[in-house]
């Protein structure tokens, strides 16, 4: 499912924003301080392509920031101690390069915002108002090590 820059998409149990802001190096630190794992700038101009959502797939991989190499998702969501039940709802926003976001538990390291940035897409996830009660809230997902 494509993404709409300055729009919203509802894709699974989540409600996806995606603004274009300009940032400078103040904006980010404030935005670094105050954010929390359902919210992530990216660097505009390392997008390739349109943003697109979708369901986590068998395979996928990623260089999650932070850390060295690629990584499968599936194996990463183990090894952080996601819940099983979030690990079914994750899900990947990627553009015609690959992953970008590992939705919401880490940003790929090829979209990070650096010194250089000067436009970024924040990404903002929501739960919809139609969860499945099995599924964890936000609240007891952010007790977990991320």
């Amino acid at each position: 499912t494509r993404l709409t820059i300055d729009g919203t998409t509802d894709f699974g149990p989540w409600h996806i924003e995606v603004m274009e802001r300009t940032a400078d190096l103040d904006a980010f630190e404030r935005f670094r301080r105050t954010k929390d794992r359902f919210v992530e700038w990216i660097d505009a101009a390392r997008v390739r392509g349109p943003l697109r959502v979708r369901a986590r797939q068998i395979g996928d991989r990623f260089q999650p920031i932070g850390m060295r190499g690629e990584k499968r998702v599936g194996k990463f969501l183990c090894r952080r101690d996601v819940p099983p039940a979030l690990r079914r709802q994750v899900c990947i926003i990627e553009d015609e390069e690959g992953i970008v976001w590992v939705a919401p538990v880490r940003l790929d390291r090829r979209c990070s915002v650096t010194n250089s940035t000067t436009q970024v897409l924040e990404l903002r996830l929501s739960r919809l108002t139609r969860q499945d009660p099995a599924v964890p809230s936000r609240q007891g997902f952010e007790a977990a090590p991320g």
